[in-house]
């Protein structure tokens, strides 16, 4: 805790060093420190949209979800001032948020941050105060007020459009119907990629984040037995970390497609964003209704380097997924040239 006090006191606009530091107070019960030092910072700093973010996420920790959604909205307004100024100089309705126009909902480590990232620098598209909220599959609970609160407040240009991108969303059995329900025409972006690769970097991101320590070839195998066991239990899979199931897109897309028309899907092949950005987020662009447009910069978000897969344990995975890929490519008319 002190030493993300220090941190606060060195660079004290530095959000990340309050969501850290309240997220450690919370651990020891010390949540009404926490909002004291967050009301102090924005007070300090009335322009930062990231501290009035992180006093929502105490307050909702705190349920206090109707004093959350008012830092949520403020910190809606401080972010389409920072990236619209315009905009919000012609009509900006702070009590009522636009509601979202599509929703990036998989895959994980499929390229969906930067896809996300690159949208809000189109000039008619309007970002989420946060990537992902996981409303649909963890905070249902929170009410549909405290989502739409995270989104920019209400203007009369009609051009402009809103979203967000959580990519649990895909595997999650539940969201299909939940999303449904309210936002029935909403358009749904899903990047799916090789799933060995994508196995591959979510294992290693988590060894980063020091959320796994077992070697690569003990993760495969046992989930590979876990997968065999449980097959049809979605509720017992997705409490694990899904190296291998999260990549079995098929039964997912099939729950998505029984519930939403087929028209209302955009899905693309990471490898193919991942070579060629500029095409890709145009085609994103023209799915959504938005004109084209070129970013100055192709940034890679979220990316890492991880060692070469052994040949023995990468032949194991491709004959594995080899005969879901196949039923995948057959189902959605595409290829997609994993093998």
């Amino acid at each position: 805790m002190n030493a993300f006090l220090k941190a606060i006191e060195i660079k004290p606009d530095f959000a990340w060093s309050y969501w850290n530091l309240w997220n450690i107070l919370a651990e020891y019960e010390q949540l009404d420190q926490a909002r004291e030092i967050l009301v102090a910072a924005i007070d300090r700093f009335p322009d930062s949209e990231q501290v009035k973010l992180n006093l929502g996420e105490l307050l909702s920790y705190q349920k206090k979800f109707q004093e959350a959604m008012v830092a949520y909205r403020d910190a809606a307004v401080q972010k389409m001032r920072r990236s619209h100024p315009e905009i919000v100089a012609k009509s900006a309705d702070k009590s009522s948020p636009l509601p979202p126009n599509f929703i990036i909902i998989g895959t994980q480590k499929g390229g969906t941050t930067s896809l996300y990232r690159y949208l809000e620098e189109h000039p008619q598209m309007v970002g989420f105060i946060k990537k992902e909220t996981h409303f649909w599959n963890q905070h249902c609970d929170r009410g549909l007020d405290w989502y739409i609160s995270h989104f920019p407040p209400s203007i009369f240009d009609t051009n402009i459009i809103t979203g967000e991108a959580t990519p649990n969303y895909l595997e999650s059995p539940k969201v299909p119907e939940r999303i449904f329900e309210e936002f029935p025409s909403i358009k749904l972006i899903v990047l799916l990629r090789n799933p060995i690769t994508r196995a591959l970097s979510q294992y290693h991101h988590w060894v980063r984040l020091m959320r796994e320590y077992r070697p690569l070839e003990i993760v495969i195998e046992s989930e590979l037995n876990l997968i065999k066991s449980n097959l049809e239990s979605e509720s017992k899979l997705i409490q694990y970390p899904g190296y291998i199931w999260r990549g079995l897109y098929l039964p997912f897309l099939e729950k998505w497609m029984s519930i939403f028309p087929r028209e209302q899907f955009l899905i693309i092949r990471s490898e193919d964003f991942y070579q060629n950005p500029s095409q890709v987020f145009n085609q994103v662009l023209d799915f959504l209704g938005l004109p084209s447009y070129e970013l100055s910069n192709y940034c890679s978000y979220n990316s890492g380097r991880y060692p070469q897969i052994e040949p023995s344990v990468y032949s194991q995975l491709r004959d594995y997924f080899y005969p879901h890929n196949q039923r995948l490519q057959d189902f959605l008319n595409l290829q997609f040239d994993w093998d």
